[in-house]
């Protein structure tokens, strides 16, 4: 391979991985635009659900009714066991579990 090969192949290899890497950053920069729009609507809905809700409620609908219809408060949290965070670990550590000096004597 000479020289003007090498270049040339040298390059094509740059251009590409320069290419790969700017297509992945527009991937991720749509990702984060698109989440940050959602989030926007998700504002403007929970505020006319809010709203809405609150105008049920003088019109003489009861939680309960609106809760029978299957329409929950606004703001209102999932009902259920909350999960475990995913990293969390036995409250109990493993030294003060059958610890004892360095031959396990525990007397």
């Amino acid at each position: 391979m000479d020289l003007d090969q090498l270049e040339s192949a040298a390059v094509q290899r740059l251009e590409a991985e320069r290419t790969a890497k700017i297509a992945a950053l527009k991937t991720v920069a749509e990702a984060a635009v698109r989440v940050a729009d959602l989030r926007a609507h998700m504002v403007s809905a929970e505020a006319a659900h809010t709203a809405a809700y609150r105008e049920v409620l003088k019109h003489g609908w009861t939680d309960a009714d609106l809760k029978h219809f299957g329409i929950d408060q606004p703001g209102k949290k999932p009902t259920g066991r909350p999960r475990r965070p995913s990293g969390s670990t036995n409250p109990v550590s493993a030294v003060s579990v059958g610890a004892g000096n360095e031959n396990g004597y525990q007397g």
